[in-house]
């Protein structure tokens, strides 16, 4: 969440001219080990935690390259300050800062620092404000700060909503928007936030058969994914937004939509896309209106980019570029002759 992180390309005036009923197709990037998160840090530049690994690709994802391996660990969250620096958490207790190599000399490259004091948690969410101060969040709720660029960390408490009997308290993901407000998405079922940097995090409920998936943001608004069970089969997907550093939210109408929500990315205030049972769809309003991008062909859970044009997607660990750009023709069949 932050930041939030995947593959694909999509041309929203193209998209926008195109029938109603037409749709763009996904090409697969990368799959050989299994991705957790991608962070896009431009059009071509994309860095990847997959398994016990940190890949980069400088070429939208025609080539990759390892940076970094951590040998038995399970890579979950990546943050990064620039191509070559930022931190990767995961299990078990894995925090790693990435650096440069010795000499700073060209091209890709990482150092490994482990983190001390952290425990053997296993962590699923990292963001840094500054590169002193950041926080990474965990398994049983689990949520750590450091104001020294990672060199101690500190435990930061929360109450859970009350009535929360969701047995999953991870931490999912963390987002500071500013250097006091703060929001954290928490086992599926509530949200954290703060206001004075850490020091008090306050808790919001939501409907027991509301699920929460994903969070992301565009500027100062945030955006929270989820779903809302009607029947034990039957789930219709939910979007929130927030626009005042997550204390409050708004429904914001996804139309007909079912299934969950499990991924949110809006390139500006108007431009956005989420990801519903495999399916991407797209608005050019704010969310008032959603057209579907995609069929599921490709069960996409995932979906963020670098800008409008540049959208990318994560499918059962697998990176995916989006394209509206039309096939190209198929060859003549053998044995027709004129």
């Amino acid at each position: 969440m932050r930041n939030a992180k995947l593959v694909g390309v999509i041309v929203l005036g193209a998209l926008a001219a195109l029938p109603a009923q037409a749709q763009g197709t996904w090409v697969k990037k990368y799959d050989t080990k299994r991705v957790a998160e991608v962070h896009v840090v431009s059009k071509q530049l994309l860095v990847a935690v997959a398994e016990d690994s940190i890949l980069a690709s400088p070429d939208s994802g025609t080539t990759w390259h390892v940076l970094l391996t951590e040998p038995n660990a399970q890579l979950r969250d990546l943050f990064l300050f620039d191509q070559r620096t930022g931190w990767a958490v995961g299990h078990p207790g894995v925090v790693l800062q990435l650096k440069p190599p010795a000499g700073g000399e060209p091209g890709p490259g990482a150092g490994r620092l482990l983190a001390e004091g952290v425990g053997e948690a296993d962590f699923t969410a990292v963001f840094f404000r500054d590169r002193t101060t950041g926080w990474i969040g965990g398994a049983d709720g689990r949520l750590m700060a450091t104001h020294d660029g990672g060199l101690t960390w500190k435990t930061q408490k929360f109450q859970l909503p009350q009535g929360n009997s969701d047995t999953d308290t991870a931490i999912h993901a963390v987002l500071f928007l500013t250097d006091q407000n703060g929001v954290a998405l928490l086992g599926g079922k509530a949200l954290i936030y703060t206001e004075d940097g850490g020091t008090e995090w306050k808790s919001l409920a939501f409907p027991a058969n509301v699920s929460l998936n994903a969070l992301s943001n565009a500027g100062e608004t945030l955006w929270l994914a989820g779903g809302r069970r009607l029947t034990p089969s039957l789930t219709v997907g939910m979007l929130w937004r927030s626009d005042d550093f997550g204390k409050t939210w708004k429904t914001v109408p996804v139309g007909e939509i079912y299934g969950a929500v499990t991924g949110v990315w809006f390139a500006d205030a108007t431009t956005g896309f989420i990801a519903v049972k495999g399916k991407l769809y797209a608005t050019q309003d704010g969310g008032a209106t959603w057209t579907e991008a995609s069929d599921g062909s490709v069960a996409i859970e995932k979906v963020f980019g670098a800008d409008a044009q540049n959208v990318w997607g994560l499918a059962g660990g697998a990176i995916y570029l989006f394209t509206t750009a039309a096939p190209p023709p198929a060859p003549p069949s053998a044995g027709v002759g004129r």
